[in-house]
């Protein structure tokens, strides 16, 4: 391949190519570097994580909803009849938050399905 380029001076970087869009991509993707340089005006920017998992919270595990389910049957056979509410108040949150609890612990297998009205 014939070169039309003049001869790097001393302390010049040469740079030759195969293909001559592969200097122009080069160049454009320098160029860019700098103005994003520029932009930042010396900030510091983290790199993004790149990974598979979904965004937002990762949830709880097996090992809670077997705790809940463990604490909820206790009740039961102490003869609770509101065993939701009663562990609602003792790990002190809402009744609404320990029936989701209790619920997904029953989608995972950890408790009985319920019986109506009456718990499981």
């Amino acid at each position: 391949m014939r070169s039309f380029a003049k001869p790097p001076k001393a302390g010049e970087l040469s740079l030759s190519f195969a293909d001559p869009f592969d200097g122009l991509r080069l160049f454009a993707a320098l160029e860019h570097d700098a103005k994003l340089e520029k932009a930042l005006d010396g900030r510091r920017v983290r790199p993004q994580r790149r990974c598979n998992k979904r965004p937002g919270r990762a949830g709880r595990g097996d090992a809670f909803y077997a705790g809940i389910a463990r604490d909820y049957m206790a009740l039961r056979q102490e003869g609770s009849l509101k065993p939701t509410a009663e562990l609602a108040k003792r790990l002190e949150v809402s009744r609404n938050t320990m029936a989701g609890w209790v619920r997904r612990a029953r989608q995972r297998g950890l408790l009985p399905e319920a019986r109506g009205n009456q718990p499981g």
